[in-house]
């Protein structure tokens, strides 16, 4: 067979299937190369956990005793961290509340300025012209 007898646009396909085809199958290759190492270097690091573990127990008792006293520590630390944040979270609460009462308060004050508030006086009365009139006389 022969280019003419094939045709350009058959033969432009049959390449752009063969390289995507190729893309496809170099990613996947990597894809699976990088889980495998992945595995490897999780397998590893529990390996080298287990060995530090049985390496703590057959430590001298000086070394228990001090990593017991560590972790009593973290705990009493972490139950006073823990009493610190609920007491800030009630503070916060309360000052919240507080500012609430405050806003209602404000807000009830205004309403009440507003209805008390004086009327608008007649534009004839205008104390001001009285006191310069008596000036006058004087």
């Amino acid at each position: 067979m022969s280019l003419e007898q094939i045709g350009t646009p058959i033969l432009i396909f049959f390449v752009a299937l063969v390289v995507t085809a190729s893309f496809v199958l170099l990613r996947t290759s990597r894809y699976y190369a990088n889980k495998r190492r992945d595995e490897a270097d999780w397998s590893r690091t529990r390996d080298e956990a287990g060995k530090r573990q049985a390496r703590n127990l057959d430590g001298s008792p000086e070394a228990i005793q001090g990593e017991v006293e560590i972790h009593d520590n973290i705990s009493e630390l972490k139950a006073r961290l823990d009493d610190k944040m609920r007491t800030l979270q009630i503070l916060i609460y309360e000052a919240n509340q507080a500012a609430e009462r405050l806003e209602s308060a404000l807000k009830s004050r205004e309403e009440k300025s507003s209805a008390c508030s004086p009327k608008p006086r007649s534009p004839l009365f205008n104390p001001q012209a009285g006191i310069a009139s008596k000036e006058e006389k004087m």
